[in-house]
């Protein structure tokens, strides 16, 4: 438990500073979630597509479809990449666990977003 504590911190932290250096806060996180709600499309956004998968347990299908979907030169879809990751943070050790998903493949999944948008940053050591 204080293994899976400290990591959720470790992730937080880590997004804060993606954000940072992207010159975002964290409460962009959030305001990108209310701005891309609206639509005028009837489609759901990519957000409330994964935020829907995730919801269902299908974690590794939208962690797929995050990497299939985001345009890696589009700093609006970098919001949506690491919110997607802070989201499954928030999720608690039993959800993660029984749709085979866990803390470390969070902080891997942010270390190759980084990656992907030329952020150079090894959160693999961190742990």
């Amino acid at each position: 438990m204080i293994t899976e504590d400290y990591i959720m911190r470790m992730i937080k932290d880590f997004t804060t500073m993606l954000l940072a250096l992207a010159g975002k806060g964290r409460s962009n996180l959030y305001e990108t979630e209310e701005k891309l709600r609206v639509s005028l499309s009837k489609e759901p956004t990519l957000l409330q597509t994964l935020s829907a998968l995730i919801e269902k347990g299908e974690i590794n299908k939208a962690e797929n479809l995050l990497f299939d979907e985001v345009d890696f030169e589009n700093p609006a879809d970098f919001i949506i990449a690491v919110r997607f990751f802070d989201t499954l943070n928030e999720k608690d050790n039993d959800f993660l666990e029984s749709h085979d998903y866990s803390r470390e493949e969070i902080l891997e999944g942010l270390r190759d977003i980084a990656n992907k948008f030329g952020i150079d940053f090894d959160v693999g050591n961190m742990i």
